[in-house]
C-alpha cells in the first residue's frame, strides 16, 4: 500500500520491466493488465498498520497463481525466496527493473526457537508486528531485498510445493545498509 493509489496497471510473468528489458528477453515480456477498479487498501489502524492493497485485474491471467503458505509451513522452513524488480545495489539506480531473487534465512528457524524467543523485545528491536509480519535475512548477510522490491513475493519451498508466505515491505529498524542487510 505504501506505493500509493496511483497504480493503474500490473505486469505479470515478466523477467524485466519492458523498457528495462535486456537484449534477447523479448519472449519474457509477460502480460500487462489494467485494473477493473482503483486499488483497494486493506483496513488498518494506528496500532496495526497493514501495508497491503488489493488489485483486481481487468481480465484473467494465464499465469498460475501460487497457494498461500500455512503457519506450519513457515515454522518448518529455514529460508524463503524473495523476488523483486528493485535495485541490485542502492548506489546503482540503473539496476532497477530486472527481476531478481534471493534466498534469505527466516529470523526464527524453528518452533522451539520461536517459543524460546522474547518476541516482544525482538519485535521492538527489529521494528515488526509479530501478529502480521515475520523477518527474513540476517545482519551483514549480503543477500536481501532493496528499494523497489516492495510488494514482491516471499515464497516458501516445502517439498515440491511453492507457496506464498508473505509480501516484501521494508527493511528492519536496525538495518545498517539499504540493500542486503
Amino acid at each position: 500500500a505504501h506505493c500509493g493509489r496511483s497504480i493503474n496497471r500490473v505486469l505479470v510473468g515478466a523477467l524485466a520491466i519492458p523498457e528495462r528489458m535486456p537484449q534477447g528477453w523479448e519472449q519474457h515480456q509477460g502480460e500487462t493488465f489494467g485494473l477493473r477498479e482503483p486499488p483497494i487498501p486493506f483496513d488498518h489502524d494506528d496500532l496495526s498498520p497493514v501495508d497491503l492493497m488489493l488489485l483486481i485485474l481487468d481480465r484473467p491471467s494465464s499465469v498460475q497463481a501460487v497457494s498461500l503458505a500455512t503457519t506450519d509451513d513457515l515454522l518448518v522452513s529455514k529460508q524463503c525466496e524473495v523476488i523483486g524488480f528493485g535495485y541490485r545495489d542502492d548506489k546503482e539506480p540503473d539496476s532497477f527493473g530486472v527481476k531478481r531473487k534471493a534466498l534469505v534465512p527466516i529470523l526464527l528457524d524453528s518452533v522451539q526457537e520461536l517459543a524460546a524467543a522474547d518476541l516482544p523485545r525482538l519485535a521492538k528491536e527489529k521494528g515488526f508486528d509479530p501478529r502480521q509480519e515475520f523477518v527474513a535475512g540476517r545482519d551483514k548477510f549480503g543477500h536481501d531485498t532493496c528499494r523497489g522490491d516492495s510488494g514482491g513475493p516471499a515464497l516458501l519451498h516445502v517439498g515440491d510445493t511453492v507457496s506464498l508466505v508473505g509480501i516484501t515491505a521494508r527493511a528492519v529498524r536496525d538495518a545498517t545498509r539499504p540493500c542486503g542487510d
